[in-house]
């Protein structure tokens, strides 16, 4: 059974995905019939970035801290951090690369979805060890943070 912390984190989650899938609409319509408000090639980067970041991260995340649930109900003060900074990342770059493409205020929010990745490997490395799961999850989930 999911805390409430999680199952918020996994509707936020769930509607990125929305979210992606609306943009991807876009992207599609756009190839197909003239809507010159659409940049396409800015909306593209905006659209992949945000569902790499604001979906699958995220999403990802989510599914991990939940394995923790055995040894926390409530994550600690860190997760809720992280989780901010990929949010917050996710939406910045899905607000400015649609209009500024790669510039400063662009690569400011990338900077921080990396930063994002890095902060949340380093934490689910410190606090694998200390998880009591079966054997080989822990060493499945440190091969597969960045």
């Amino acid at each position: 059974m999911m805390t409430p912390v999680y199952r918020k984190w996994a509707r936020i989650c769930l509607f990125h995905f929305l979210v992606v899938s609306v943009l991807g609409v876009v992207l599609r319509y756009k190839i197909i019939f003239r809507l010159p408000v659409v940049q396409q090639k800015l909306l593209l980067y905006g659209h992949s970035h945000f569902a790499f970041t604001g979906w699958v991260s995220l999403a990802l995340f989510t599914a991990m801290l939940t394995m923790f649930r055995e040894q926390v109900n409530k994550p600690r003060p860190v997760y809720f951090l992280l989780f901010r900074l990929g949010f917050y990342s996710a939406w910045g770059m899905l607000l400015t690369f649609p209009f500024f493409g790669y510039t400063w205020p662009a690569l400011i929010f990338t900077t921080f979805s990396i930063l994002f990745s890095y902060g949340l490997a380093i934490q689910v490395w410190r606090d694998g060890g200390n998880a009591c799961w079966p054997a080989g999850v822990n060493d499945w989930f440190r091969m597969a943070l960045p």
